[in-house]
């Protein structure tokens, strides 16, 4: 498979991971609810197990999608690609984060979600650095964000 044939597949998966995403942090929110009205903690620890298992997929598919955009290059890369990319990048960092550090302050009160958060602020440092380099490329590729 071609680089930029791979770059729109990941493109896509990081789209669909990030669905599953917002899915599960609405999920975990609901549970966080019924956890707190007395019911069960089960959904709550599920919740917070499986954001932790699509953080570990995110950023693997993040950092593998922007290497094959750095092998590609700014002269070759589809621009659209590449503000594709950044726009989903940029979610997961501004918004998928905040919230899923934000649910994992209330699930704390139910589960321990302790280490939990201490894994967002090291994913947090990892989509910095490569938010560095994806605004490289777009300044390379001549596109102002």
């Amino acid at each position: 498979m071609e680089d930029r044939d791979l770059l729109k597949a990941y493109i896509e998966r990081l789209a669909a991971v990030l669905h599953d995403h917002l899915a599960t942090a609405e999920n975990l929110e609901a549970n966080i609810g019924v956890a707190g009205s007395g019911g069960g903690v089960e959904g709550v620890a599920d919740g917070v197990a499986s954001l932790k298992t699509l953080r570990s997929s995110l950023l693997d598919i993040i950092e593998s999608a922007v290497e094959v955009a750095a092998r590609i290059g700014a002269e070759g890369i589809d621009k659209e690609d590449l503000l594709d990319l950044y726009a989903l990048v940029a979610y997961y960092f501004e918004a998928g984060l905040w919230r899923e550090s934000t649910l994992l302050r209330e699930a704390g009160r139910h589960v321990e979600a302790g280490g939990e958060s201490l894994l967002v602020n090291e994913a947090k440092e990892r989509l910095r650095n490569v938010m560095e380099r994806l605004e490289s490329l777009l300044h390379d590729a001549g596109i102002k964000t």
